[in-house]
């Protein structure tokens, strides 16, 4: 048993600092690697252990919140890179939405060691810190987020000291490779955004039985409205997503983010994508398509929010002789025409001018449908002769 306890920690030496706790979250700068050597990369991460309901940002936050940041301090010779950052989820919370990550989360950083040439006598430190075995510091300060009901910033200052020697896996890599499968895959298909936020996702293995449901979510604040709902809709080979432009959105540059999709199982995949400029090519209008969208103009008809409007045309007709139905008739085509024909130029030209602009977002107020509601049901009173 003794011996079994002296060996342990020879097999892999956990690289983990000093713990920053709080009631909402414990943070530690972790290491993949037990040893470091000159010439060969290596990977830290600041680790965040978030308590239930609590939960911190992705690198844009969307409509609130702030992204966790990380400064280090490494030894000479060593640089740094940016954080892998993995594909967060899409949060509500009221009436703005945010991207967020809750429960553990690894920021994975790759450290890349530069040997000196070996006539320059900067090459002798790193050669004596090989020969004596002399930790090498790692030092690091994080500020992150933390938000329930309401939100609570919080900071840790982290050491670590690495060996040098041959670099084994220490006990936090597994950490690292949960890590690697959140990071969103290379993109294998073709994107392209259009100037009015139509991004058209084309490639293999794009199927309505394939595609369920996706979401967009922009690299940089400001380009997309994060609140906003994105139309899908997935044909044999490509989708699109209707995004409602942000103020920081440019129609001439590339719009960089994670595409999320879900297929009709709920499995999951994101994708890291790379959307050049350039206006969407319209699908084909085939037979299919008009005959499905007679038929749907016919069903509704039927909808409570037309069908008392034409009881109430049809009974006017009634009561009126040929020639005036038919000028009633002409005159109801026209007023119809007139009225969608403005409501679309007034939502192009509030699009146009930079808003997010869409029509039926009404329905989304409890106020507008109950009010709704009841007009609905002092016109059926009407009807029955009420008053």
């Amino acid at each position: 048993m003794l011996l079994a306890l002296c060996l342990t920690p020879m097999l892999a030496h956990a690289a983990e600092s000093l713990p920053v706790a709080s009631a909402r979250a414990v943070a530690t700068l972790v290491s993949e690697t037990d040893a470091i050597a000159a010439g060969k990369p290596f990977r830290i991460g600041l680790r965040l252990r978030l308590a239930p309901g609590w939960h911190t940002y992705w690198k844009n936050p969307g409509d609130a919140g702030a992204a966790p940041e990380l400064n280090l301090v490494l030894p000479p010779g060593a640089a740094a890179g940016g954080i892998a950052w993995p594909a967060p989820d899409p949060l509500r919370e009221g009436p703005v939405a945010t991207y967020a990550y809750t429960g553990e989360l690894l920021l994975p950083v790759r450290i890349t060691t530069i040997s000196a040439p070996a006539t320059t006598e900067a090459t002798a430190v790193p050669a004596r810190i090989e020969a004596t075995a002399v930790p090498a510091r790692i030092e690091a300060t994080a500020e992150w987020l933390v938000c329930k009901e309401i939100c609570v910033p919080e900071h840790g200052s982290f050491r670590l000291e690495l060996p040098t020697g041959v670099p084994t896996p220490s006990v936090q890599a597994m950490l690292f490779t949960q890590a690697d499968a959140r990071l969103p895959r290379e993109n294998p298909f073709l994107a392209r955004i259009g100037p009015d936020g139509t991004l058209r996702i084309e490639g293999a293995g794009i199927d309505p039985g394939t595609v369920a449901e996706g979401v967009f979510l922009a690299a940089e604040p400001g380009e997309i409205a994060a609140a906003s709902p994105q139309a899908l809709a997935v044909r044999p080979g490509s989708l699109t997503l209707k995004l409602s432009l942000d103020k920081l959105f440019q129609p001439s540059a590339p719009l960089d983010g994670v595409l999320t999709l879900h297929d009709h199982a709920g499995q999951r995949a994101d994708f890291a994508v790379h959307a050049t400029p350039g206006a969407p090519a319209a699908p084909g209008i085939s037979a299919r398509i008009i005959l499905v969208a007679f038929l749907s103009g016919l069903i509704l008809n039927a909808m409570p929010c037309v069908f008392p409007i034409l009881a109430m045309k049809a009974f006017s007709l009634v009561s009126a002789g040929r020639d005036r139905a038919r000028t009633n008739a002409m005159s109801y085509t026209a007023g119809i025409l007139v009225a969608f024909s403005a409501l679309g130029a007034i939502l192009l030209a509030l699009r146009a001018s930079g808003g997010a602009a869409g029509w039926g977002f009404q329905f989304q107020s409890p106020v507008f449908v109950a009010g709704m509601a009841w007009l609905l049901f002092a016109v059926g009173l009407n009807f029955s002769g009420v008053f």
